[in-house]
């Protein structure tokens, strides 16, 4: 079981509780494992956000349908030309029939890349600490409360590096 809510963390003594009432409602023994890992709530996307995302998507995936289908025709037709040659009983050569290297780009290219990648590192480092984490989908409080444990109806067990953790949330509420 993966924790991913503050909100949980929060009462996690009483969520304990209630995990260990449903695992003594269980016929057989059962152990199981739990992490906490928080992470931010995914935002509600508007209709018009779904409706554009639907749309990148398809594109996306008739552009790689399309790669993939002139991959399979130069595949087949130096497959072809390879068994010819076969039949005509020259010599082979491996470079004639093998994958061509894909095109070298332009050095303007190279740059351009360059320069975007330099502007996405500025802007990352003018964000402000919670808006990174944002982007990121984990909660700033994630290191604090990162915990792993395996819990049966007779016991929970956590890494023994995480105690300090453990105590702190079995204590308390958060």
């Amino acid at each position: 079981m993966e924790i991913r809510a503050v909100e949980i963390v929060e009462s996690f003594p009483e969520f304990i509780q209630t995990l260990r009432e449903c695992l003594a409602r269980l016929r057989d023994p059962y152990t199981g494992g739990l992490v906490i890992s928080l992470e931010y709530p995914t935002p509600k996307l508007s209709s018009a956000d779904m409706t554009r995302d639907e749309e990148l998507r398809e594109l996306q995936e008739d552009d790689e349908f399309d790669q993939w289908q002139r991959d399979q025709e130069d595949y087949l037709d130096r497959l072809h030309r390879y068994e010819l040659k076969k039949q005509e009983g020259g010599p082979i050569d491996p470079k004639e029939f093998s994958v061509p290297e894909p095109p070298q780009r332009a050095k303007w290219e190279d740059e351009e890349d360059l320069e975007e990648d330099e502007e996405f590192e500025e802007e990352e480092d003018e964000m402000e600490e919670p808006e990174r984490f944002i982007l990121m989908g984990e909660h700033p409080l994630a290191d604090q409360y990162r915990l792993t444990a395996e819990i049966c109806l007779e016991s929970i067990r956590f890494h023994p590096d995480q105690r300090e953790i453990a105590s702190k949330l079995m204590r308390e509420s958060v």
